[in-house]
């Protein structure tokens, strides 16, 4: 007989929050950064076995040649950044 092999219970850097009457969290801001989540932004919730998951939804974006450059094209759904978070996010990524 080959026995189940072990399943880990528990959380993954999980945090506490409250919700609000309004039905509102507050996603902690080093739990958003360390998941490149900025806002405003649309996520995705779903229900399933007494728990609920949050997750990012993935940007639309087209790949294209420039001139021999890899340039990203955002779809119709996908706001515009400023230059202001490509440099949070470039600053993130050299730390």
């Amino acid at each position: 007989m080959v026995a189940a092999p072990a399943i880990a219970i528990g959380r993954l850097d999980g945090m506490r929050v409250a919700i609000d009457g309004a039905g509102r969290i507050v996603v902690p801001k080093a739990m958003r950064d360390r998941l490149g989540v900025v806002g405003p932004s649309e996520l995705e919730l779903e229900e399933g076995d007494g728990r609920l998951v949050l997750s990012a939804v993935p940007s639309e974006v087209t790949l294209l040649d420039q001139d021999g450059h890899l340039v990203a094209q955002r779809g119709p759904d996908v706001a515009p950044i400023d230059w202001e978070v490509v440099r949070d996010l470039v600053e993130r990524q050299r730390r």
